[in-house]
């Protein structure tokens, strides 16, 4: 994981390894609030604009799929170790709604 980020060009800061950690451990696709939220209900302490910024790090670097889901009244975004639109969309057929929380994280 260290090694990854560094090659990425990013510093392995707490907030890079844990978000990394959650978004992998996680069977799903995850907003940011669901990224978020996994870290508290693991102890880790960050405020969400940090977790926010890290992510779209993360995203930039390769490191973390990024995939606009198609709201109506403002954009949101589905986080995932690797993504696809097909996916997303295959996602919200067969769910309802994206999952408030990852039960593996």
């Amino acid at each position: 994981m260290l090694e990854r980020l560094r090659k990425a060009g990013l510093r392995p800061t707490t907030a890079r390894v844990s978000i990394v950690q959650a978004v992998e451990a996680c069977a799903v696709p995850m907003t940011a609030e669901d990224v978020f939220r996994a870290l508290m209900r693991r102890g880790i302490s960050m405020g969400f604009g940090t977790a926010y910024r890290a992510l779209s790090e993360l995203t930039t670097a390769g490191l973390v799929a990024r995939v606009l889901m198609d709201e109506r009244h403002r954009p949101k975004f589905l986080y995932s170790k690797t993504l696809r639109r097909e996916e997303v969309s295959l996602y919200a057929i067969l769910q309802t709604e994206i999952p408030s929380t990852c039960d593996r994280t």
